[in-house]
């Protein structure tokens, strides 16, 4: 619910700020957008939280270098999220250059665009809740890798602003099922409950890892001469190349640890 009232807020308030900034520009923007993430921290300063209530947490009694050494699936799966990482990283950094200097969008336009997104990040929601239920985690994760090749794959052959749509479509649902699936996937994927501190600490240092890595390598690529259409090309194979790895793992996935770690096994 939370997620989702983020994402209605989202689409409520995208459209206008693309006017606002088309008309009065970063100076008045921005100073709005710091007054509305004070008013935001205040009210997080506001709530009052038991910190005794909850389950209590389940220590971790494996060492992760243990869990990479011995667990080959979930080798598997962190490859996976590497490939898929790295290669929508390094397109970020052209983002902004195919929409100002290729496209020559308006701030109205990117807030259309913004407002796609915002849509479809709403409905990914309920439809990676639907999927991981059904079909589990690695399966949904699976579909977000290869909707998230759409993603280069428009940026490199766009010549208009309509031909971002697909683009910002497929964003939203990825950032919806990146969201989503990624903590079932880990619960899913771990052999035991007490190793998923283990489990998870490998999982945030990968995609800590691709966070890293991915836009440095675009910038350095672009500077070295390489065109962005092969920038943008080898980020989408690089997609697709993950959704291969993440369906071996689905063929490889067991269904006796979820259920351990308390969460429904994949079918």
């Amino acid at each position: 619910l939370v997620r989702a009232g983020s994402a209605l807020g989202g689409l409520a308030i995208t459209k206008p700020a693309g006017i606002l900034l088309e008309q009065h520009g970063p100076r008045v923007f921005y100073p709005l957008v710091a007054l509305c993430g004070i008013a935001a921290a205040l009210g997080l300063l506001a709530l009052r939280v038991d910190d005794v209530a909850g389950t209590p947490e389940v220590a971790t009694r494996t060492p992760a270098w243990a869990v990479w050494r011995r667990d080959g699936r979930y080798r598997l799966y962190l490859a996976a999220l590497l490939c898929l990482g790295v290669g929508l990283a390094s397109g970020e950094p052209l983002h902004a250059i195919v929409q100002v200097d290729r496209l020559h969008l308006s701030y109205d336009e990117l807030g259309t665009l913004a407002t796609v997104r915002q849509v479809f990040l709403f409905l990914g929601y309920a439809a990676c809740g639907w999927l991981i239920d059904r079909k589990g985690a690695a399966w949904t994760l699976r579909g977000i890798f290869l909707v998230a090749a759409v993603v280069p794959m428009s940026y490199m052959t766009a010549t208009t602003g309509r031909g971002l749509l697909p683009a910002y479509v497929a964003m939203g649902l990825f950032d919806a099922g990146w969201d989503v699936t990624l903590l079932v996937a880990v619960m899913q994927l771990a052999r035991s409950p007490r190793e998923l501190g283990a489990y998870a600490a490998l999982q945030t240092t990968v995609l800590g890892l691709r966070g890293f890595v991915g836009p440095f390598l675009g910038a350095r690529l672009l500077a070295a001469g390489v065109p962005p259409a092969t920038i943008f090309g080898a980020g989408a194979a690089l997609a697709l190349a993950g959704a291969g790895l993440m369906e071996l793992v689905r063929r490889s996935s067991s269904p006796v640890a979820a259920v351990e770690n308390g969460v429904p096994a994949a079918p």
